[in-house]
C-alpha cells in the first residue's frame, strides 16, 4: 500500500501494482477496484492521493508524470500532463477546483485547476523549494506545509 485518502465514509488506497487503486469501506470491504483490463496502462506508480468534497479522487503518478482524476467508483475521467507535472509527488486539494502538487525534480509546487486543466507554478526555487516530497494545506491558516525529500524539515508558505 502506498497512499491513502478518504472520500465520504470510504477510504481510497493505492498500490504499487494492479489493482493500483481500491475503494474500501470502514468495515474493510473492497467496494471498487481500478480496472484497466483491455486498455492501455494508466498507472505505473500511484504514490499520492487526495479527494475533494465533490467525491473526485486525484492520483499523482511519478513514472508517467501525470495526475489522474477518477470518480468515486474509480472510473478514470481525465489525465493531466504538463512539464509542470514532471515527477509529481505529494498532492492535496485546496478546493474542488484547486489542487496543489509537488514537483520533486524541478523543485516546485504547481497549482492545478481541474475544471480547465490549467497549471501554474505556485512556488519555486526562488521561494526556497528544494525536492518537495509531500504537502498539506490548512484552509484555516491559508498555509501550505511542504516536506522535503530526505530532510527533517517542513517549509511553511502562506497563500494569499
Amino acid at each position: 500500500m502506498y497512499g491513502i485518502t478518504s472520500s465520504g465514509d470510504n477510504l481510497i488506497v493505492s498500490y504499487s501494482s494492479n489493482p493500483w487503486l481500491e475503494v474500501i469501506s470502514q468495515q474493510g470491504q473492497v467496494l471498487h477496484q481500478f480496472s484497466n483490463s483491455g486498455t492501455t496502462q494508466n498507472f505505473q506508480s500511484t504514490d499520492w492521493l487526495t479527494s475533494t468534497a465533490d467525491g473526485m479522487i486525484y492520483v499523482s503518478d511519478t513514472r508517467t508524470a501525470t495526475v489522474s482524476k477518477l470518480d468515486s467508483r474509480l472510473n478514470l475521467l481525465q489525465t493531466y500532463i504538463s512539464p509542470l507535472l514532471w515527477h509529481p509527488r505529494g498532492i492535496t486539494a485546496v478546493s474542488e477546483d484547486q489542487l496543489v502538487v509537488c514537483n520533486h525534480i524541478n523543485h516546485s509546487v504547481a497549482l492545478l485547476r481541474p475544471s480547465n486543466g490549467e497549471l501554474s507554478t505556485l512556488l519555486g526555487e526562488q521561494d526556497g523549494i528544494q525536492y518537495p516530497y509531500s504537502l498539506s494545506y490548512s484552509s484555516k491558516d491559508r498555509k501550505i506545509y511542504v516536506a522535503r525529500y530526505k530532510t527533517d524539515s517542513v517549509c511553511v508558505y502562506e497563500i494569499k
